[in-house]
């Protein structure tokens, strides 16, 4: 996780539907805001290294595994939105 302003990046290592894995970029909101909704750094009960992440998100139209989080599933079940717009910005 970079924890960067104005756009935070989460590297996720992802397991593709053939077993390989690969790692995807996504970009998301601002470190302050993904503090608002709880995601903060491991010791402020977010993101830990190791743990299992589902991300929904809009994939880069070029076809390099990277994209916009739309939304997060954390290891204890929580769902946290995190773009509520159209990936077009319409």
């Amino acid at each position: 996780m970079e924890w960067i302003n104005p756009h935070s990046m989460m590297h996720l290592e992802v397991t593709n539907k053939d077993g390989s894995k690969a790692i995807w970029i996504f970009q998301t909101t601002a470190a302050g805001a993904l503090r608002q909704r709880g995601l903060g750094r491991a010791a402020e009960g977010g993101f830990e290294v190791g743990k299992t992440y589902t991300a929904t998100g809009f994939a880069a139209r070029n076809g390099n595994p990277m994209g916009f989080l739309k939304e997060i599933t954390m290891p204890d079940g929580r769902h946290v939105t995190m773009w509520f717009g159209d990936p077009n910005g319409d």
